[in-house]
């Protein structure tokens, strides 16, 4: 791992020398990036974003890399307001950069997005409502034919079962 720029940002050896770069969020996703052989990535530090970051973009290809959380999502929402970016990646959800295996890298490098795609797809999230663990989602709509509801079934409590039914019974649950 090699420093770059005036903020001495984590990047791997081949930054300057590509051309194209992977934007990560930090450090840890950096040394993830490098052992599975990707030496163009560097990172953010943080959420706000370096000068240095921003002239590079001008020059490269640039994808961002970033987890697959709500932290994520704002840091695309930072970084290409202020820069210029091309592609855009996102981790599986809930996992981040830094814990993803080299299969899971590349299959997310391949799935990338476009900038403005990657924005349309934050908005439609933004719009929907946040669904918290305790609601219950709402069921798909039935078309009934009926108009009067629909009576609970009655139910006869069993008291005792015979001999031959609890042995069949025995055998039925034996052959599960």
């Amino acid at each position: 791992i090699t420093e770059y720029g005036r903020e001495r940002l984590p990047a791997g050896p081949a930054v300057e020398d590509g051309e194209d770069i992977i934007i990560v969020e930090g450090r840890a996703d950096v040394l993830n990036l490098l052992k599975c052989g990707f030496k163009n990535a560097v990172a953010l530090n943080g959420t706000s974003m370096p000068t240095s970051i921003i002239e590079l973009a001008k020059q490269k290809t640039v994808t961002l890399f970033v987890d697959g959380d709500r932290g994520g999502d704002l840091i695309i929402r930072e970084v290409t307001n202020r820069a210029e970016i091309d592609f855009v990646v996102k981790a599986p959800d809930g996992k981040e950069v830094e814990e993803i295996t080299k299969k899971e890298i590349h299959k997310a490098l391949r799935g990338k997005v476009a900038v403005e795609q990657a924005k349309l797809e934050i908005k439609d999230v933004k719009e929907q409502p946040r669904q918290t663990s305790y609601q219950r989602k709402p069921m798909a709509s039935r078309t009934n034919t009926r108009s009067a509801p629909r009576a609970a079934p009655s139910r006869k409590p069993v008291t005792t079962l015979s001999q031959p039914q609890l042995k069949k019974f025995k055998e039925l649950l034996d052959d599960l």
